[in-house]
């Protein structure tokens, strides 16, 4: 059973798991290729790289989804693999927290779109909006206890995401 988030924070400090495309590319994966394909293409790889962070006492854990969304998928042609590839970061995720029977919180990582918005950018709120839904639903699905919209450099897309 996952630790109670309200209670939890009541108590103080919540240590969280590292960031996942470094652990990544410290393993031996280019940060040419997608790091969020690699729950596809190596389960295995990103499940160990979670109970490591539970082993090192992470009570959240994210997703390797932080460029799941089908701007950031596109860079690599994934932009139709959006669900899959977020439905299968979060069930890794899951999978490790039941297979090392800690007590954490499995966060489903969403980032920014990695092109502006309007007025600077081409991507109107509203599509932006569409992009971030797509994605937090397949988390969703793939059974997050809560999202971590981080590293957003614009409030609009902050706002977009939530």
């Amino acid at each position: 059973m996952p630790i109670d988030l309200k209670a939890r924070l009541d108590s103080g400090v919540i240590i969280c798991d590292g960031a996942m495309g470094t652990y990544l590319n410290q393993k031996g994966v280019s940060y040419e290729r997608s790091l969020d394909e690699m729950n596809i293409s190596a389960p295995e790889l990103v499940s160990g790289i979670h109970r490591e962070y539970f082993a090192a006492g992470a009570e959240i854990i994210e997703s390797n989804t932080f460029g799941g969304n089908r701007y950031r998928l596109a860079a690599h042609g994934l932009e139709n693999q959006v669900r899959e590839i977020n439905l299968k970061g979060a069930k890794i995720a899951r999978e490790a927290r039941e297979i090392s029977g800690v007590d954490v919180l499995i966060a489903g990582s969403m980032g920014p779109l990695g092109k502006p918005l309007e007025p600077r950018g081409k991507i109107k709120i509203e599509e932006a909006s569409s992009a971030f839904g797509e994605q937090a639903e397949a988390l969703l699905e793939g059974g997050i206890d809560i999202f971590m919209i981080e590293t957003m450099a614009s409030l609009d897309e902050t706002v977009a995401a939530i």
